[in-house]
């Protein structure tokens, strides 16, 4: 497979440019899921880029954290249609589309759309990309939960928007030459627990990062019980994580496993750089490494609860 076809980048904006230099305009359909949103961001920085493309464009994001700067945003309801999530549970997707007859790009990740999420922070982005001649089949994947994420409360413009991503995305994979298996899988919470949609295998070495913990550390124990590492390393990023210190020690020595904690010391010139990307990752026995990215959080919300994330 060309290794162009999936790539772990830390942006997906320079993806969206390469689409633009095309020249032919044969993007139909351009998608942004996110849980915040900085409209005037969008529009600085990545609404023109899918314009020129040829793409209608939508924004989805989650009604309850809906802030925006009324001054930056201007091109709202003429240039693109901003939907808004509400329900029960946080609307936490990362997904990006932006796909036509003739090339695809999909980008599943960590960061919102905003300054922070695309430029500043560290993030961790998958990017899929697929054209007449070969494509990944997790593709296929992400065109299923696209359809999953229709029903989760969209209004109706956002809807129609996701049905025809949706549609584009799948008439493209039935157009390609070669639809060939990465190794890549989609889990959603659209289709039940995440991590019940993890291996069962037994993990050797079991390393995690996120942001956000909750406050009983029980997503953390439920990915050890899952995986039933021999040991766990936990990355923290001190001033930024949000976690139970007390309740993240208990689960751990509750566990009966080797643990360690480890401080996460980047730094930038003048400050630490937010870390905003997660990542469960482990090693099996027999030395493979799998890896979970993408916009869960280690808590329980995000891995146990059925939901859009």
């Amino acid at each position: 497979m060309n290794p162009d076809t999936v790539q772990q980048v830390a942006n997906p904006l320079p993806f969206l440019l390469n689409e633009e230099a095309h020249g032919d305009h044969q993007a139909t359909e351009a998608v942004f899921l996110t849980f915040n949103a900085d409209p005037g961001f969008f529009e600085a920085r990545i609404l023109g880029a899918c314009v020129s493309a040829g793409a209608r464009v939508c924004l989805i994001g989650d009604g309850s954290v809906w802030n925006p700067d009324p001054y930056a945003t201007k091109h709202a309801g003429r240039d693109y249609h901003i939907g808004l999530v509400t329900r029960p549970g946080a609307f936490h997707p990362k997904l990006v589309l932006l796909v036509g007859p003739k090339r695809a790009l999909v980008a599943v990740g960590s960061g919102n759309v905003t300054m922070g999420g695309w430029q500043h922070n560290a993030e961790t982005w998958t990017i899929l990309y697929g054209d007449l001649v070969e494509a990944p089949a997790a593709m296929a994947q992400i065109a299923d939960v696209v359809d999953d994420i229709t029903g989760e409360g969209v209004d109706l413009l956002a809807a129609e928007s996701l049905t025809r991503a949706s549609r584009q995305l799948k008439a493209l994979l039935a157009g390609c030459a070669n639809v060939l298996d990465s190794g890549h899988q989609i889990v959603s919470s659209t289709r039940g627990p995440i991590i019940e949609q993890l291996p069962t295998t037994k993990a050797e070495e079991l390393r995690l990062y996120a942001p956000f913990h909750d406050d009983a550390s029980r997503g953390v124990a439920a990915v050890i019980q899952r995986l039933r590492p021999s040991h766990v390393t936990v990355m923290v990023q001190p001033g930024w994580t949000v976690l139970n210190p007390t309740a993240l020690e208990q689960v751990l020595r509750a566990s009966h496993v080797d643990w360690e904690i480890v401080e996460d010391a980047e730094l930038s010139r003048t400050r630490l750089r937010y870390r905003h990307g997660k990542l469960i990752e482990w090693t099996t026995p027999d030395g493979q490494v799998f890896a979970l990215t993408g916009s869960p959080n280690l808590s329980y919300a995000a891995l146990c609860a059925t939901s859009g994330s």
